[in-house]
């Protein structure tokens, strides 16, 4: 089979990778790590204060290294999504160097890099965020699908795409990525 893309899919490739898929890390606990969770779900989040509650919570609060690795990959996703990818790198950077199985850190990682056009390494985080089972998996195939068809592959972004839709088959993103490939011939 041969895979060809639409007239728009560069422009819908450069939308995704701007927004770019993340997941949140759960903490277990209260106080102000609950309160960064709270904020890097919340779409409406006032992300500065938010960020400084995270900050908060890992210098003031008592928390489990988990806990801990969870809190900077919130305050990460926080700073992604105040497009100051610098400090979300620094922050996913962190939690791995806390934790190198820290799933969710790869897969937001990978996400980060996706919006920098560094496809390679976000590759690479999602192939680690997959192979560690992160959570929402079908988040980990997404990202690596738009890695893929950044650096030109776009048989493995099909097949990728394909692959969140079998993990969770209501994953709207990659049904509308899949609408712009175009499948003719056969595979030999």
């Amino acid at each position: 089979m041969r895979f060809g893309l639409t007239a728009t899919a560069a422009l819908a490739l450069l939308a995704v990778s701007a927004a770019g898929a993340s997941a949140d890390q759960k903490v277990v606990g209260a106080g102000t790590s609950m309160t960064c969770i709270a904020q890097a779900q919340d779409p409406n989040a006032d992300l500065k204060a938010a960020v400084q509650g995270c900050t908060d919570a890992l210098n003031f609060q008592p928390m489990s290294i988990s806990d801990r690795v969870g809190t900077v990959i919130n305050r990460g996703i926080l700073r992604a999504r105040m497009h100051d990818a610098t400090g979300a790198l620094a922050d996913y950077n962190d939690a791995i160097s806390m934790d190198d199985k820290a799933g969710q850190a790869y897969l937001n990682r990978s996400a980060t890099l996706i919006g920098l056009k560094r496809y390679s390494e976000a590759k690479s985080d999602a192939d680690k965020a997959i192979a560690l089972q992160a959570s929402p998996l079908e988040v980990g195939y997404f990202n690596r699908a738009v890695a893929e068809e950044g650096l030109g592959n776009v048989r493995g972004a099909y097949d990728d795409y394909k692959m969140a839709l079998k993990v969770q088959p209501n994953f709207q993103p990659a049904k509308d990525e899949l609408t712009r490939f175009k499948v003719t011939g056969s595979s030999s």
